[in-house]
C-alpha cells in the first residue's frame, strides 16, 4: 500500500474523476478534525485548486483538547485562506437524550449539520460536498468490524466513495501515503488522545486486531481491500436479480403492499430473499425468522419494524406502515344537528320528522342509518370499538360481539383497527358504517328518526 506522496495529488484527482465525485466548479466542505488525515485532504485539495471550506465539530469531550483541536483548525483555515464553519455540540446531552451512545451521538449531529452545511453552500449553477478524510486503513477497519458483527452479504462493501453529498476523495490511499505526505511537506496536526484507547471498538481492530493478523498475513490489508473490490462488482449483480424477484413478488395499493405467501414460500433461498424483500421496510436481519413463522401463522399475527408492519391476512402479506395518529378521545354529540370528524371520516346527525312516503329500509345503507329518535338519548357517543363490546345486530334478537362481528364479516385485521362505534345510554346504536342495532329499528309507530350519514373527510 505504498505510494510515492509526489503521486497523492494526482492520484488523488484521477481517484476523483474516476468515480464523479464532483466537479472543479463545486463547492468541498472539507470535515477537518485537525488530525494528519484531515489536513493532508484539505492541503492536496487546495493545492488543486478546488473551492473549498473547513468545517470543524468540537464535541465538547476532551476538555482543553478539544478546545487545542478547535483553534488549530481556525489557524489552518488563515494558513490556506479559507473560510470556516465551527460548530460546539453539547454530545452527552444530546446522548442521553436520545439513549444512544456517545459515538453515535456524535455521528448523528455532525453528519446532521454536514448537510445544513452543504445546503447553505451550494452554488447556484454547481452542487456542494461534504469530503471526509476516510482512507484504505478505515476502509479496512469499516469491513472486518461489520463482518464481526455479523450479517449480510455487504459486509464487505465497507464505505461508499460516495452517497448523497458526502464524498471520500482518500479512500484510495494508505495512512502511511498520508502520514509520509504531511511529513515531507511539513505539515503540522494535532493528535486525539482518544485514539490511543482501545475501548473503542475501531481503535481494537487498529492497534491489537489488525496488527496480530498481519503477522500470519503480512498483505492482509490489500486482501480486504481486493476482496471489497471484487464483492462490490459481485453485489451489482445481487441486487439486480434481488430487484427483480421483489418486483415480481410486490404488490401495491396505495399505502398497502401484499405478497403471496405462497409465492414467497417457493423462494430460494428462502431466507435471504424474505430478509432482502422486508429490509427496506426497515427490518433487520434478526427479524427474518419472526417474518417467516408469521407467513405459517394465523391471520392476524404480525410482526413490527421502527416504521412498519407485516400482518398475514388469508393468503396475503400486508405490509403497513405504522399508523402515526394521536390517542383517539371519544367525541360527544350534545345537540342535533351535528356533524363530527374522525379517523378520515365526517359523521351527520341530524333529527328528523318520519315522512310517510320514506322507505326506510330501501334509504339505509352501509353509510346512512335511520333509527328510532325515542329509542335514543343524548348525549351520544362516538368511539373506537374495543374489546368486550357488543350489540343486537339489526333483525337479530341476540346479542353479538363486536370483534365476532367483523371477523364473520371477514373484516382484515388492519381494517379493524379504524372502526368505530356509536353508543347512546351505554348501548351500541351503530358499528359505523357496518352494522345498526336492531333495538333503535325504525317501527311502524316511529313518529321521529335520527338519520346519520356517513362520508369521507
Amino acid at each position: 500500500m505504498h505510494m510515492d506522496t509526489k503521486t497523492l495529488p494526482p492520484a488523488l484527482k484521477a481517484f476523483v474523476e474516476k468515480h464523479q465525485l464532483f466537479q472543479q466548479q463545486d463547492t468541498l466542505i472539507i470535515a477537518c478534525s485537525g488530525g494528519v488525515d484531515s489536513v493532508v485532504l484539505a492541503h492536496v485539495l487546495h493545492g488543486l485548486g478546488y473551492n473549498m471550506l473547513l468545517a470543524h465539530c468540537n464535541f465538547q469531550l476532551r476538555g482543553a483538547e478539544s478546545q487545542r483541536d478547535e483553534d488549530f483548525v481556525r489557524t489552518l483555515a488563515k494558513m490556506l485562506h479559507v473560510p470556516i464553519e465551527v460548530n460546539r455540540f453539547d454530545t452527552l446531552t444530546h446522548a442521553e437524550t436520545n439513549r444512544i451512545s456517545i459515538q453515535e451521538s456524535a455521528r448523528a449531529l455532525r453528519y446532521t449539520w454536514f448537510e445544513h452545511l452543504v445546503q447553505q453552500y451550494k452554488p447556484e449553477n454547481a452542487a456542494a460536498y461534504t469530503a471526509t478524510a476516510h482512507h484504505a486503513d478505515d476502509q479496512v477497519e469499516t469491513i472486518l468490524n461489520n463482518h464481526f458483527r455479523g450479517g449480510g452479504i455487504k459486509n464487505f462493501t465497507g464505505m461508499p466513495v460516495k452517497r448523497q453529498h458526502i464524498v471520500r476523495p482518500l479512500l484510495f490511499a494508505s495512512r502511511e501515503a498520508i502520514v509520509t505526505y504531511a511529513q515531507r511537506h511539513q505539515l503540522q496536526w494535532v493528535e486525539d488522545s482518544s485514539n490511543e484507547k482501545i475501548n473503542y471498538t475501531r481503535n481494537l481492530i487498529r492497534r491489537q486486531i489488525l496488527p496480530a493478523i498481519q503477522q500470519v498475513y503480512p498483505a492482509v490489508q490489500q486482501n480486504i481491500l481486493h476482496t471489497q473490490m471484487v464483492m462490490d462488482e459481485a453485489i451489482l449483480l445481487y441486487d439486480e436479480a434481488v430487484a427483480a424477484r421483489r418486483a415480481k413478488l410486490l404488490e401495491f395499493d396505495k399505502d398497502l403492499a401484499r405478497i403471496s405467501i405462497l409465492k414467497l414460500l417457493q423462494q430460494h433461498p428462502l431466507r435471504t430473499m424474505v430478509y432482502e424483500v422486508f429490509k427496506p421496510y426497515d427490518f433487520t436481519p434478526a427479524q427474518t425468522a419472526e417474518l417467516i413463522k408469521v407467513c405459517r401463522a394465523t391471520n392476524g399475527s404480525m410482526v413490527m419494524s421502527p416504521t412498519h408492519r407485516v400482518m398475514r391476512h388469508n393468503k396475503w402479506l400486508l405490509i403497513l406502515p405504522l399508523a402515526q395518529l394521536p390517542a383517539f378521545a371519544p367525541i360527544r354529540i350534545e345537540t342535533l344537528p351535528a356533524s363530527v370528524s374522525f379517523a378520515g371520516k365526517v359523521m351527520q346527525a341530524e333529527q328528523l320528522t318520519l315522512v310517510p312516503h320514506i322507505d326506510v329500509l330501501k334509504a339505509t345503507d352501509s353509510q346512512t342509518l335511520y333509527a328510532d329518535a325515542s329509542s335514543l338519548d343524548l348525549p351520544m357517543i362516538l368511539r373506537p370499538w374495543q374489546a368486550g363490546d357488543y350489540l343486537y345486530p339489526f333483525g337479530m334478537q341476540k346479542k353479538k360481539k363486536v370483534a365476532r362481528l367483523l371477523i364473520d364479516l371477514k373484516i382484515p385485521a388492519h381494517e379493524k383497527e379504524n372502526i368505530w362505534v356509536l353508543e347512546s345510554n351505554k348501548r351500541i346504536i351503530w358499528v359505523v358504517g357496518i352494522r345498526a342495532d336492531n333495538r333503535c329499528a325504525v317501527k311502524a309507530a316511529t313518529k321521529s328518526v335520527i338519520r346519520l350519514r356517513l362520508h369521507e373527510q
